[in-house]
């Protein structure tokens, strides 16, 4: 009977090591630093077309107007392709945002010396502001159809 109960005990230590040294093989989660054109400055272009573009500022992916040239490859199409470059899967904690986070956020014209013109929801309408190309939000919207079908129709819903 002893002999049983140390064999037990020696076979139960044995799995309990196992298991232990098996879980240090695991390494710990490690987040990649961000890829190098993640780490370059946001730059509008030279160019005067008007295209939305995300680019990583350094802790969030953030909305800027593209000028269609001479940027650089801190430029993704969507929030979405920013964020999985430059912050990895699996710090994506703020995307695809409702139309109800989206039409929440204050105007923003941005830091940038840019000046289109866009639209924006301003608590129960669309309203046209000037934005800098730059540092803005969601909350922006190059057509007043856009800011409209997002923001009032939700709104009325």
């Amino acid at each position: 009977m002893i002999k049983q109960i140390i064999k037990l005990v020696t076979t139960i230590s044995l799995a309990i090591a196992i298991i232990i040294s098996s879980s240090l093989l695991v390494s710990p989660t490690v987040f990649a630093e961000p890829k190098p054109m993640c780490n370059q400055p946001i730059q509008s272009g030279t160019c005067q077309a008007d295209f939305s573009r995300y680019a990583f500022d350094g802790e969030r992916c953030v909305l800027f107007s593209f000028g269609g040239c001479e940027g650089n490859e801190n430029n993704f199409m969507t929030q979405g392709d920013c964020q999985q470059t430059c912050l990895g899967e699996s710090k994506r904690v703020d995307q695809a945002n409702t139309p109800e986070q989206i039409c929440a956020q204050p105007i923003q014209s941005g830091t940038c010396q840019a000046d289109f013109s866009r639209y924006a929801f301003d608590g129960n309408q669309c309203v046209p502001f000037s934005f800098g190309g730059c540092e803005g939000n969601e909350n922006n919207f190059t057509a007043l159809e856009d800011c409209q079908e997002t923001c009032i129709v939700q709104a009325e819903n």
